[in-house]
């Protein structure tokens, strides 16, 4: 749990710096590990594709990640968090 937190953190960072296939690999790496707490680590997962989301719009690699995400959420029945939309 603490090395996918890590790998959120990493992915965050990357995505500050620009770097986006570094942001999607520790995004991946993320959803990758065995999850104990799936909750808690999949709102925490969310943050990072909404981070890059919004840093890369237009990017079609960004989808393998979220629809990845999408799955987990369903997996565990869970919905995934509103997201803001600007006006």
């Amino acid at each position: 749990m603490r090395l996918a937190e890590v790998n959120i953190i990493l992915g965050l960072v990357s995505v500050h710096r620009g770097d986006l296939e570094a942001a999607l690999s520790h995004g991946g790496k993320t959803l990758d590990y065995d999850r104990k707490s799936g909750p808690s680590l999949l709102i925490r997962a969310d943050e990072l594709d909404q981070a890059i989301t919004r840093a890369f719009p237009g990017s079609r690699q960004r989808g393998e990640f979220s629809e990845r995400l999408q799955l987990l959420f369903r997996d565990f029945g869970y919905q995934p968090p509103q997201r803001l939309t600007a006006s």
